[in-house]
């Protein structure tokens, strides 16, 4: 299943400050639109904390109540990556 972002939508990456999390944030930080998509990781263990110039959370509830997010990623999915390129849907 592909969930399509654009420039107006709002990702949180669960399990951010993971090798994988952190991977596929970078990666698809890195294209036109997927700068400033990211508003969010979450990891409880490092609530309070900052990555890539994002805020970490303890629970999904809690970052989406806080900014807005309309999309989550476990991990962050590597078809985000051209999701962001593209400026898509």
């Amino acid at each position: 299943m592909s969930i399509y972002i654009n420039k107006d939508t709002k990702v949180i990456t669960q399990g951010i400050t993971g090798k994988t999390g952190q991977f596929h944030t970078q990666m698809c930080a890195a294209y036109a639109n997927g700068k400033n998509c990211f508003v969010a990781g979450v990891n409880p263990k490092k609530a309070g904390e900052s990555i890539f110039g994002v805020p970490i959370f303890g629970s999904v509830k809690e970052a989406a109540a806080q900014t807005g997010a309309d999309d989550e990623r476990a991990g962050a999915h590597a078809d985000c990556e051209q999701r962001a390129r593209h400026g898509s849907r």
